[in-house]
C-alpha cells in the first residue's frame, strides 16, 4: 500500500466536519464554515477551558479521524493542546494511520522497513553471483545473478504484555529496463499470536524502534516504514493500512557517517538470541539516555553525558545483578536485623519521630555498594570478555587497572552528587569511560542475550569501530 503524496481532507472535531491540511509535524484544521469561524475567533473563553483544570496533569493524547482527498480514512494521534490563531486550530501530530479501506481496529500484524533494519540484516546476503573467465586474459565471459528469500526466525517472542511470532526477511526485486536492475530490502514481520489494539501496536513499533537503536549506540535512528496486517474472513492476511511516525525530534538527522554500515552490532553476531532483549526494550527497562546523538559523538564526553552514563551503568547493574550483588552473609544478616528493629520502633512512635524512623528504614534499605564496588564486580563477572578491551585502552595484560578505574570514575561521581560540576576530565579519564561503556554492552549480552565471549567482543568492537575482533 503507498502512502498518499499529499495530506489533505476532512476531518471530524467536536462534532464539525471540518478540512485539513498536514505538513510536516503539523495538522491545520480549519472551520466548517464561516459563520463557525466568526464564532470560534470571538470565543475564547471556549479555548482557555481546557487550562482550567484544578490540578495538574500531563497533557493526553487524542485520536482525531477523517478521510483523505483519495477517499482513504485517516487516523491523527495529536497531543491535545491545540494552537490557535483567530479561530484556526492546529496540533503537534505524533503519528498518523492511512488505512487502505476502512479502519481496522484489531490488528494481525506487522511489516516493518528502514534504513537500520537494512544496515542490520543486510539484503546483498540475498544475492549470489556465478562468473565465468576467460583463462587466460581472465576477463570475465559471462555472469550471472540469482536472488532468494533470506530469513532469520526468531519464533515466538515476548513483549510487555502480548506475543508475537517474529522473523527477519531479505528479499531481492528485478526492474526491468532500468539503470539498476536489481535490488533488495530487509523487512521485519511480526504476526501478533491475537490481534492486539493499537496500543499494543505503538508499543511493538517503538520496541523494534528501541532494538535497532541499541545495535547502532545512537539516538537518530529515523522513523520506520510500517504496514498493518489484518485477517481476511477468508483467513489470509493483507496489509489493511500504514502507520507514518513523526520523529520525536526535529533537529535529529539522518546518519551521514562513511562507517554507518560496519558501526552496528550485526543480525551475524547477535543470531536468534538477540529475541531475548524484546521485553526489556518493550517494557522500557534498558536506558537510552546516554547514546550519542550519531556517530560522531562516539567517544565525547560532556558533563551532562558523564552524568548520563553513570545513571546508565547504575540501573543496569541494578537490573541485571540485583541490589545486594556479592555482599556477605554477614551484610545481608545485619542488614534484615537492623530493619526488623526499627519496624518495632515503627509501630511504638507516632507523629514526627515515626516518620523520622520510616526515613531511616527507607535509607537503610535502599543502602547497596558503592559504584567503585559495582564496576569491579562487573568487570570480574565479564573478565573474559573485558580483557582484550582492557589491554587496548591502557597498555597492560594486569586486570587490576580496572580497579584503579574505578576509584577514579568513583571520585567524578562523588564529585558530581556533591554539585561539584566544574572537574576536569583528564585523558585517562576517556579511556575509564570508554571502559565503562564497553561494560554496559558486555553484562547485558552476556546476562540477557547469552552469547558467547567471543560473539560479545565482536559486537563491541564492531560497534565502537575498535578492529579487534574479526
Amino acid at each position: 500500500m503507498k502512502k498518499p503524496d499529499d495530506f489533505i481532507g476532512f476531518v471530524e472535531l467536536n462534532g464539525l466536519q471540518c478540512s485539513f491540511i498536514f505538513e510536516e509535524r503539523t495538522l491545520r484544521v480549519f472551520p466548517s464554515s464561516k459563520d463557525q469561524w466568526e464564532d470560534d475567533k470571538n470565543d475564547l473563553e471556549q479555548f482557555f477551558s481546557s487550562f482550567n483544570d484544578s490540578a495538574p496533569a500531563w497533557i493526553p493524547r487524542k485520536d482525531i479521524h477523517g478521510v483523505l482527498h483519495t477517499g482513504q480514512k485517516i487516523m491523527f494521534c495529536v497531543w491535545d493542546n491545540p494552537g490557535w490563531i483567530d479561530g484556526f486550530q492546529s496540533y503537534e501530530v505524533n503519528w498518523l494511520v492511512v488505512y487502505a479501506r476502512e479502519p481496522v481496529s484489531e490488528i494481525a500484524g506487522l511489516r516493518i522497513y528502514g534504513d537500520e533494519i537494512n544496515d542490520y540484516f543486510p539484503p546483498s546476503k540475498t544475492f549470489s553471483a556465478a562468473i565465468s573467465e576467460d583463462p587466460e586474459t581472465r576477463l570475465i565471459t559471462s555472469m550471472s545473478v540469482s536472488g532468494d528469500i533470506y530469513e532469520q526466525e526468531w519464533g515466538e517472542c515476548q513483549f510487555d504484555g502480548y506475543s508475537a511470532t517474529v522473523k527477519w526477511n531479505a528479499y531481492p526485486t528485478v526492474h526491468y529496463q532500468t539503470s539498476t536492475p536489481f535490488t533488495a530490502k530487509s523487512l521485519i514481520a511480526v504476526d501478533f499470536l491475537s490481534p492486539q489494539q493499537l496500543d499494543n501496536v505503538w508499543n511493538c513499533y517503538y520496541t523494534f524502534r528501541r532494538f535497532l537503536s541499541y545495535v547502532v549506540y545512537r539516538r537518530n535512528v529515523m522513523p520506520l516504514d510500517v504496514d498493518l496486517v489484518k485477517i481476511t474472513p477468508e483467513g489470509q492476511r493483507e496489509a489493511c493500512g500504514k502507520i507514518a511516525v513523526i520523529s520525536t525530534d526535529p533537529s535529529s538527522k539522518e546518519e551521514g557517517h562513511k562507517d554507518r554500515g560496519d558501526r552496528i552490532i550485526k543480525a551475524s553476531v547477535l543470531g536468534i538470541n538477540a529475541k531475548h532483549l524484546l521485553p526489556f526494550l518493550s517494557s522500557n527497562e534498558i536506558y537510552f539516555e546516554h547514546f550519542c546523538a550519531s556517530i560522531d559523538g562516539v567517544g565525547k564526553y560532556s558533563t551532562a553525558r558523564a552524568i548520563l552514563i553513570f545513571a546508565a551503568f547504575e540501573r543496569e547493574f541494578r537490573s541485571l545483578y540485583g541490589q545486594d550483588y556479592q555482599r556477605s552473609e554477614a551484610f545481608l544478616e545485619t542488614k534484615k536485623t537492623v530493619v526488623q528493629k526499627i519496624d518495632e520502633i515503627v509501630q511504638a512512635t507516632s507523629g514526627k519521630e515515626r516518620k523520622y524512623t520510616k526515613g531511616f528504614k527507607g535509607a537503610i534499605e535502599k543502602m547497596d555498594s558503592s559504584l567503585e564496588d559495582k564496576i569491579c564486580a562487573a568487570t570480574r563477572d565479564c573478565q573474559e570478555i573485558m580483557q582484550p578491551f582492557i589491554c587496548r585502552e591502557y597498555h597492560t595484560q594486569d586486570f587490576t587497572e580496572v580497579i584503579d578505574a574505578a576509584k577514579r570514575l568513583n571520585g567524578i561521581r562523588n564529585d558530581i552528587a556533591h554539585g561539584n560540576l566544574e572537574f576536569e576530565l583528564e585523558p585517562v579519564n576517556l579511556r575509564d569511560y570508554k571502559i565503562l561503556e564497553y561494560l554496559l554492552y558486555a553484562m547485558r549480552l552476556k546476562r540477557t542475550v547469552c552469547l558467547e565471549p567471543k560473539n560479545i567482543q565482536k559486537a563491541i568492537s564492531d560497534l565502537f569501530g575498535l578492529h579487534l575482533i574479526h
